[in-house]
């Protein structure tokens, strides 16, 4: 699936990533430093919100799975993508 950055939300023992995804659906995942997994989210959170990603998998109807190996969409595909990609900070 594929998804905007809304906002990257840094708590004390884990960081949560909201995203909209394609359909318009609010979307998140939280992301612990501890494991493994975290480090190749590393490039994501560091492009930071409005950033369109592609390879997302759903756990549920909002719950990103955090074992996705999401790729940062480059702005070619992201012009294709609808409104709700326009890179736009809420």
């Amino acid at each position: 699936m594929k998804a905007r950055i809304k906002r990257i939300n840094p708590l004390p023992e884990y960081t949560r990533v909201d995203f909209t995804m394609e359909s318009g659906a609010w979307a998140f995942v939280d992301l612990y430093p501890d494991e493994s997994r975290h480090a190749h989210w590393r490039n994501i959170l560091d492009a930071g919100p409005g950033t369109i990603l592609a390879g997302l998998t759903m756990i549920n109807s909002s719950m990103v799975d955090p074992g996705s190996r999401p790729a940062i969409v480059g702005p070619d595909q992201a012009a294709t993508m609808g409104h709700i990609f326009q890179r736009v900070v809420d």
